[in-house]
């Protein structure tokens, strides 16, 4: 009898633990940003977006959210709206779905954003690729509106991305990232780490970072002996804002045993001019896979033709 009980009690609680784990379509994380605001130029709604069907009556995100205060938690508009906006940050890649969080510009507070969920492609249809939405698309998003525990977003299984355009983030740059006009750090910094790219940058070595992790204030060394083989770039020489400066790596090899500061603590202030790819390092924007450094008359590695 005892064993028939505990027999009940085990599929009872095993039970009531599948249900709970049955997923709840409104569920949503929205969690943190997780992308490089200094990548992307200020994109606004009122800019001209080439192609962009809006509807007459769209509105504004901030005009969606001010509906959804009024609506209150757990209540769903019972009007489609069009909002039109720019997509600020893709919580969710496009499968057949796309989460993701629109703003009035791509600048907007994470307060100011309307949490697009589970949005269809264009047509009310799947999404055929993930270049159909990218962050800084301007776009229209057809949908219902609610708000579910506490944050406004579109309505499950109304949503859909009505129109959309992409603007290509134009950055301007000092150098052009040629032998006869590298990019400065600055431009490098600028250009961030959204298109990896083969390059040629010149700068000031500062000195070397004492650890892969990233780049801090205390893991930067500028002063002779040296441990690591990296490098790090300013353009200015003493530069000590470690936000104005770049992590160099270099492959082993001729470049590396030629440059690095361990054994050449007398490269520390000199002007390099270097080409590699643009990429994450320690962090933060940063070069890698060097084939070619000068300094003054000595060249070290192959020029690029």
């Amino acid at each position: 009898m005892k064993t028939k009980k505990a027999l009940i009690i085990c599929l009872l609680t095993a039970g009531i633990t599948l249900w709970g784990c049955k997923e709840d379509p409104y569920i949503n994380a929205p969690g943190d940003n997780g992308q490089n605001l200094g990548d992307r130029e200020m994109v606004d709604i009122t800019d001209d977006a080439s192609g962009l069907n809006v509807p007459a009556n769209a509105i504004t995100v901030k005009e969606a959210l001010d509906i959804c205060r009024t609506l209150g938690s757990g209540k769903t508009s019972a009007e489609t709206y069009y909002i039109k906006g720019v997509v600020c940050r893709i919580q969710t890649l496009p499968g057949t779905t796309c989460e993701c969080y629109i703003g009035d510009n791509i600048f907007a507070p994470i307060p100011d954003q309307l949490y697009c969920y589970r949005i269809k492609g264009l047509g009310n249809k799947d999404f055929e690729s993930s270049d159909q939405i990218k962050v800084g698309n301007v776009v229209v998003v057809c949908a219902k509106l609610t708000v579910y525990n506490g944050t406004s977003e579109t309505a499950y299984n109304t949503g859909y991305l009505y129109s959309t355009t992409w603007k290509e983030p134009v950055i301007e740059t000092i150098g052009q990232g040629t032998f006869e006009s590298p990019y400065t750090i600055g431009d490098l910094i600028k250009l961030g780490t959204r298109k990896e790219q083969s390059a040629y940058v010149q700068g000031y070595i500062i000195g070397a970072n004492e650890t892969q992790d990233s780049l801090t204030v205390t893991s930067l060394k500028t002063s002779a002996p040296f441990k690591a083989n990296n490098i790090v770039l300013a353009d200015k020489p003493g530069e000590t804002d470690i936000a104005q400066m770049a992590p160099i790596q270099f492959p082993v090899g001729k470049v590396r045993n030629g440059v690095n500061l361990k054994d050449h603590p007398e490269h520390l202030g000199q002007l390099v001019l270097l080409y590699g790819k643009r990429t994450e390092y320690m962090g933060i924007t940063g070069i890698k896979d060097v084939s070619y450094v000068k300094i003054g008359d000595e060249e070290f590695g192959t020029r690029p033709e």
